[in-house]
């Protein structure tokens, strides 16, 4: 998977300072590339309630993660080429634009999810746009989960007494 991903690089995406987190072919039209980049934040975090009022401004924060990256990380594009900034936070927000892109993948295929992800689908998620939504704000929350465990763990559970998993030791 990344070597394709670094062969687009060193083709049609040699002039981009960073690569994207996915690039999809032809999506707006022939000899089209949409680049996808993928963000994510806590808009509860005391930098983004001070500088983006995100206790009183719904989705400033991902507004402003997705302007940032588009001007800081990738600048202007060359020509059939457009950025897709899907800023997603720590509680499942998905930002407007990430919004919309669901919104089209959903609409392109008449809301039905491809044969492919079938497996993956539930009852929960019947329809491409929800599934999707689920399925990016799940791995976001894993993602945090997984981080937790890694830089929070304190030694062996109970504080090394000989307790496991609650059971106290004699």
């Amino acid at each position: 998977m990344h070597a394709a991903l670094d062969a687009w690089m060193q083709g049609p995406g040699a002039g981009l300072p960073k690569p994207p987190d996915i690039v999809l072919t032809n999506f707006d039209g022939p000899l089209s590339y949409t680049l996808v980049d993928i963000k994510t934040l806590d808009a509860a975090g005391t930098t983004h309630i001070a500088t983006h009022h995100t206790n009183t401004t719904r989705l400033a924060a991902h507004i402003a993660t997705a302007r940032s990256c588009a001007r800081m990380e990738y600048g202007a594009l060359p020509p059939r080429m457009r950025l897709i900034v899907l800023v997603v936070s720590t509680f499942g927000a998905i930002g407007p634009a990430g919004q919309a892109f669901i919104g089209e993948l959903s609409r392109r295929t008449g809301g039905k999810v491809p044969p492919p992800l079938l497996p993956h689908a539930s009852w929960a998620v019947p329809r491409l746009g929800p599934m999707l939504r689920q399925v990016v704000t799940s791995a976001v929350r894993r993602g945090v989960a997984a981080s937790i465990h890694r830089h929070w763990r304190r030694g062996c559970y109970g504080e090394g007494r000989g307790e496991v998993r609650g059971e106290q030791g004699g």
